[in-house]
This record gives structure tokens, C-alpha cells and sequence, in this order.
């Protein structure tokens, strides 16, 4: 993904207003994926 590597590439949290750590578990039986969102953290 490209925001992946640009956030790995030129991380500056000033940047964003906020962070999310999240993770995706694959759907059973279907080709999808669903996403959780685990934390948010706002950046000041």
C-alpha cells in the first residue's frame, strides 16, 4: 500500500492529526477482509 510506505518513509506526526492502530482478520469463506480499529491517539 502506498500510504504505508510513505508513512514508513517520512513519518512526522505533526503531519497527521491523529494515529489509529488497527488490524484486519480475513472473513470466512469470502475473499474480504474486515478491518478493527484497535486505538486512536490524537496528536497535539
Amino acid at each position: 500500500m502506498y500510504e504505508n510506505q510513505w508513512i514508513k518513509n517520512n513519518y512526522n506526526e505533526m503531519i497527521f492529526p491523529y494515529t489509529l492502530f488497527y488490524y484486519k482478520i480475513k472473513k470466512t469463506g469470502v475473499d474480504e477482509y474486515i478491518t478493527y480499529i484497535d486505538s486512536v491517539f490524537i496528536n497535539n
